[in-house]
C-alpha cells in the first residue's frame, strides 16, 4: 500500500487527521486521481442520482474533504450542495471548485453548530473507513437530514462489520429509525485495492 494510505489508515486521533490532511490538502486530489484513480467520488454522485431526482435538494456532504464528491454532484446538475470537515484546510481547497452553497469545520463526533432536519440529503465518500470516523460519526449523519431524507454513504468493505456498523444500522432497522434501502460493494479506487459498501438509508 502507498505511503499516503499507510499513514491515512494509522491516524489515531483528532489531532493527528487535522494534522495530517492539513499538510495534504494542497495536492490531494493530484495524489488520489492520478496515483491511484480515486473512482469514489464519481460513482456515489452517480448512484446518489437513481435515488435524487430533484437537483435543488438540499444535499450535505458529510467529510467532504476537497469537495471531489460535490464537484461531481455539480456535474450532474445538483446545485444546493454543502459540505462539512474537519480540517479548514481541504476545506479552503473544496471552496475554491465554487459548488458548495455553503461549508462547515466540524467534527461528526462533538455538537455540531447545524440544526437538526436540515438537509434533504446526505451523502458521504472516504469519512467512514479505517482509523477515521466509527459508527457513532453516523449519528450525525441521521441528525443532519430531514424525516424521509436519505443517505447515502461509503464505508470501508474491509471494516463494515468488524467495527461495528452493520450492527449500528441493524439496531437502527430494529428501532424504527431508518429503512435500509441499498447496500452493495463497490471499488472506490482502481490502481489500489480499496473498497466501500454504499449504504443508502432513509430516515423515518
Amino acid at each position: 500500500m502507498p505511503p499516503a494510505l499507510e499513514q491515512a489508515y494509522a491516524l489515531q486521533t483528532s489531532a493527528d487527521a487535522k494534522s495530517f490532511y492539513r499538510d495534504w490538502a494542497a495536492t490531494y486530489d493530484k495524489d488520489l486521481t492520478q496515483k491511484y484513480d480515486y473512482i469514489g467520488p464519481n460513482a456515489i454522485a452517480r448512484e446518489f442520482q437513481k435515488s435524487c431526482a430533484d437537483r435543488g435538494a438540499k444535499i450535505i456532504d458529510v467529510g467532504c474533504g476537497t469537495g471531489l464528491v460535490g464537484e461531481h454532484l455539480a456535474d450532474l446538475g445538483y446545485h444546493n450542495i454543502y459540505g462539512i470537515d474537519l480540517v479548514q484546510a481541504m476545506l479552503d481547497e473544496a471552496a475554491k471548485k465554487g459548488v458548495y452553497k455553503e461549508l462547515y469545520c466540524g467534527d461528526l463526533l462533538a455538537e455540531l453548530n447545524i440544526a437538526a432536519n436540515s438537509f434533504d440529503a446526505a451523502v458521504s465518500m472516504g469519512t467512514f473507513t479505517r482509523n477515521h470516523v466509527g459508527p457513532p460519526g453516523l449519528e450525525a449523519v441521521l441528525r443532519l437530514i430531514r424525516p424521509r431524507g436519505v443517505a447515502l454513504i461509503s464505508i470501508n468493505a474491509a471494516i463494515y462489520q468488524s467495527a461495528g456498523f452493520e450492527q449500528k444500522l441493524h439496531d437502527w432497522i430494529s428501532n424504527g429509525l431508518i429503512q435500509m434501502t441499498r447496500c452493495h460493494e463497490v471499488a472506490l479506487m482502481t490502481k489500489e485495492n480499496v473498497r466501500g459498501l454504499l449504504v443508502e438509508f432513509m430516515k423515518l
